[in-house]
């Protein structure tokens, strides 16, 4: 085991990221609470982000703990990714290990990896050309994220994906050694995510999620039509228009839209909630879904890759596939019968404490640290 306490640890923002961002869409105190674990063995975390000069004011509590150097230059996303390990020379020269939030700008740290001689870790939340391909997204961008992706994980001493699935894919697409991979699910803070004693408000249904085509909310929205539920649906996005315009049409369900909140006034709606239900086509390691099922929240979800490695049917979760007929039965089933509720409500539960708890996750990921 390596003494990490003399150790700086870099961490390059997705592209057009920023702490002001996190804060917006309610995710701030989600993804900093990592970092604040990890600071308990590195000497120093630097952030560089996408956002302004007064990006450091939305770390509010924890600003003391880091140090954040964000784009006081205010160039466009795109080239300030190309610029910012020139830009921040001083800083990473000084840095021991880098490591990307996520692949969407990743080039920035291959960049500061050749340029420092540093030591560099790849997270990806998802696999973002299998992202973009299930997408639909142009030929040409697809194909320049899959160049993007060759380079990044040539130059990375250590690549951290979330699901097995995408293990595979990079194994098989971009021959990679299997010893630079690991396998780290996205984590939860178990003691904010729990069940609390909060009563259930009847026949109550919750979603939380970007409001884009991704999320199959059209589907679930028609899903519910007839039935006797509240869909509380959180979260904002490009559909959301079009949505509020369909909802309009649904009988006896009452549909409310209520945008964005911070992450952690969620375990109370999902606690007050009778069931999760998550629609997806697809999707990487949803943490909304594992922030459900550590709140001991009956879950519904689409049998889809990302989903199905985490759910099992009728164990820990429900799973039914993305067709409005299905997710309605799926719903019906099990609001209609309490003693499977309880049942998966449990296993849920400890299948998040078992293995998606913030404790665990940093465990692993400081071992990642002290391999490289």
């Amino acid at each position: 085991m390596q003494d990490l306490s003399k150790k700086r640890l870099a961490v390059f923002f997705t592209r057009n990221v920023s702490f002001k961002k996190w804060h917006e869409i309610g995710n701030l105190d989600r993804e900093i609470s990592l970092y604040v674990k990890l600071k308990e063995y590195f000497s120093d975390i630097s952030f560089f982000t996408y956002g302004g000069v007064d990006d450091e004011k939305y770390l509010g509590q924890y600003s003391q703990l880091f140090k954040v150097f964000p784009n006081r230059w205010k160039i466009p996303g795109t080239l300030y990714s190309v610029l910012l390990p020139f830009l921040h020379r001083s800083q990473l020269k000084n840095i021991d290990i880098y490591k990307t939030n996520q692949m969407d700008g990743a080039w920035a740290a291959v960049v500061a990896k050749w340029l420092y001689g540093k030591k560099l870790i790849v997270r990806c939340g998802y696999e973002w050309y299998v992202f973009v391909y299930k997408q639909g997204r142009s030929w040409l961008y697809q194909n320049f994220v899959k160049l993007m992706e060759k380079i990044v994980y040539k130059f990375a001493d250590k690549i951290i994906i979330t699901t097995g699935e995408d293990e595979k894919f990079i194994l098989g697409s971009f021959g990679v050694s299997d010893k630079k991979i690991l396998v780290l699910p996205n984590f939860i803070d178990t003691e904010v995510f729990r069940p609390l004693e909060i009563d259930k408000v009847s026949n109550k249904i919750i979603f939380i999620g970007r409001l884009n085509p991704q999320k199959n909310l059209h589907n679930l929205i028609k899903a519910v039509d007839g039935l006797e539920v509240e869909l509380s649906i959180f979260g904002e996005g490009q559909l959301e228009e079009e949505l509020l315009n369909l909802s309009k049409n649904i009988k006896t369900a009452k549909i409310k839209f209520c945008g964005n909140i911070p992450n952690n006034q969620l375990p109370a709606e999902l606690n007050s909630s009778t069931l999760f239900v998550l629609p997806s086509l697809f999707e990487g390691n949803p943490k909304t879904l594992l922030e459900a099922m550590g709140c001991g929240t009956a879950v519904v979800a689409t049998d889809v890759p990302g989903i199905k490695d985490v759910v099992r049917h009728k164990e820990n979760g429900y799973l039914c596939d993305i067709s409005v007929e299905s997710i309605r039965s799926a719903i019906v089933e099990v609001l209609g019968n309490s003693e499977l509720r309880l049942k998966m409500s449990v296993n849920a539960r400890n299948t998040i404490v078992g293995g998606y708890s913030l404790e665990k996750v940093v465990e692993k990921e400081v071992g990642i640290y002290n391999d490289i």
